[in-house]
């Protein structure tokens, strides 16, 4: 029997300042001791200087 995964993804758009000040913040919650963790540490120990990859 498979155990239920949960995980919430969120995104928004914030603009509305100066020129060129928007941000666009996304946002992954779940279990970390799940499958969501081990892709999230992943993510989080293979970085490129310049270009996050999370």
């Amino acid at each position: 029997m498979s155990e239920k995964m949960t995980m919430r993804i969120g995104e928004c758009l914030l603009a509305g300042g100066p020129p060129f000040t928007a941000a666009e913040p996304e946002v992954i919650i779940g279990e970390l001791d799940g499958p969501f963790g081990t892709a999230f540490a992943n993510l989080l120990g293979d970085q490129v200087k310049g270009h996050t990859r999370v």
